[in-house]
């Protein structure tokens, strides 16, 4: 030690003066055991806590762009296939926009004039919640949107067996194509939503801004 200041760049595990202390960071979690770590000294002429530095394990985000062209393309085509779904056929002439939501908790497959009260404006919805699942690099709301689809295609084949007496041939029969459409979107948001980015833990280095500030006066001093 010359003049308070510390050469950090010939500390290593076991030696040096003072203190021997780890850095304690909020957000970040103790390393593994076997990490090499460099120690914490106290100085006894400033009496200045320098730490050069600890390998930690933080939170990194893995965003590979492959993945992420392929949930876009998966939501984009499930969007696709919820929007056509409201508006076509769900059980035999009874169209998407004009079924009401009724049919979902009982076996009331009735027609219905306020849009907004028909499963075709709830599978616009799911559609609108799965685009704004675009925005979360995760995935978590895309396979929200996707259970949220299946739920209500579990939904109706309940009542549309109860609603054909309980014959499971019938009920299938009688579903059209709109029903089918909302199985598969379902299914595709569900697998893209698996496709966000990920988050992984990886060994960081966690440095103090004086341990940076001591280690670059020493390397002058030396220069000099």
């Amino acid at each position: 030690m010359d003049g308070g200041c510390c050469n950090f760049d010939s500390f290593s595990p076991g030696h040096g003066g003072g203190d021997h202390e780890h850095l304690s960071k909020p957000g970040l979690r103790p390393a593994p055991r076997g990490y090499p770590t460099l120690p914490k000294t106290t100085e006894s002429a400033g009496g200045w806590n320098l730490m050069a530095g600890e390998v930690r394990e933080a939170e990194l985000e893995s965003d590979r762009t492959a993945r992420q062209i392929g949930r876009m393309a998966l939501t984009f085509l499930a969007v696709a296939a919820l929007v056509v779904s409201a508006f076509v056929d769900w059980a035999g002439p009874l169209v998407g926009d004009k079924l009401t939501l009724k049919a979902l908790v009982n076996t009331e497959f009735h027609t219905q004039s306020d849009f907004t009260k028909t499963v075709g404006a709830l599978a616009i919805l799911v559609a609108l919640v799965a685009l704004l699942g675009l925005v979360d690099r995760t995935g978590w709301v895309t396979r929200l949107a996707g259970a949220a689809s299946l739920i209500i295609f579990v939904m109706f084949a309940v009542q549309a067996y109860r609603y054909f007496g309980d014959d499971a041939g019938a009920a299938v029969h009688h579903s059209r194509v709109g029903v089918w459409l909302l199985l598969g979107s379902g299914v595709l948001l569900l697998i893209g939503g698996f496709l966000g980015a990920r988050v992984v833990a990886v060994p960081a280095v966690v440095e103090a801004e004086m341990a940076r500030e001591a280690r670059a006066e020493n390397r002058a001093r030396l220069r000099d």
